[in-house]
């Protein structure tokens, strides 16, 4: 790659990477993953949860699960999977909701959509959805939780976000510099900063393939990383 080549290449990640931010539905598109995704449970029949909550709410007849909508029955198998809790049978299952803008998604592109459902307000803050369903001759309570997340528990996202920001507007900045001056003396370094500004760009994806291990809150450890070494480098010039 020729010196032009790869300054032009460093430039145009230098937009990109705080624009990104910028574009983004949150300010803070570091995640792959919608906040305040729902929570979904189920309860066999054989539980305390099951009829604890047939004591409660009404319900219409059951719904069989081979009838519900394919997301929804995708939750059912995955909840009925995951161990019962040994205080009431729940057997509950976080849900990761995909952004609407991410082009590759590997979790859920909708929430679970049940028939049928009575609607329970617990606090506030809190509503939950109930309906019978059946499989194979037993039958379930399924349940989705939804929690709005206002006020004060939002604002620790929204400092994250700005902090990410300011960290990539940085990065940017020595991302020039390091382009500018050792484009010819030390392309490999211009290449590897590059490298590294097209990774945070897209660090939604590769925290959705690593299942998560790699959150938002670690997109900045990189970046400040290059960003210091950036300024030692410009600075023993």
């Amino acid at each position: 790659m020729n010196e032009r080549t790869l300054l032009i290449a460093a430039l145009v990640v230098a937009v990109v990477l705080p624009g990104i931010m910028l574009a983004g539905p949150t300010f803070h598109p570091q995640t792959p993953y919608q906040y305040n995704s729902p929570d979904y449970a189920v309860a066999h029949e054989s539980t305390d949860a099951f009829e604890e909550t047939a004591d409660d709410v009404s319900f219409s007849e059951p719904t069989p699960v081979s009838e519900l909508p394919a997301t929804t029955q995708r939750a059912f198998h995955e909840a009925t999977a995951e161990a019962a809790d040994s205080s009431d049978g729940w057997q509950r299952l976080e849900i990761d909701i995909c952004r609407d803008d991410m082009l590759v998604c590997t979790a859920y592109e909708e929430p679970p959509s049940l028939p049928d459902t009575v609607t329970v307000h617990p606090d506030s803050k809190t509503t939950i959805e109930y309906t019978l369903v059946e499989h194979e001759d037993d039958r379930y309570v399924a349940a989705v939780e939804y929690n709005s997340q206002t006020g004060f528990a939002a604002i620790p996202i929204f400092l994250l976000g700005v902090f990410t920001f300011a960290v990539f507007v940085l990065y940017s900045l020595v991302l020039v510099l390091v382009a500018r001056h050792y484009r010819q003396s030390r392309p490999r370094l211009v290449l590897a900063y590059t490298g590294l500004g097209l990774l945070l760009a897209a660090w939604p994806y590769p925290g959705m393939l690593t299942g998560g291990r790699l959150s938002a809150t670690h997109v900045p450890i990189p970046a400040i990383c290059g960003l210091l070494y950036g300024i030692y480098l410009y600075a023993s010039r």
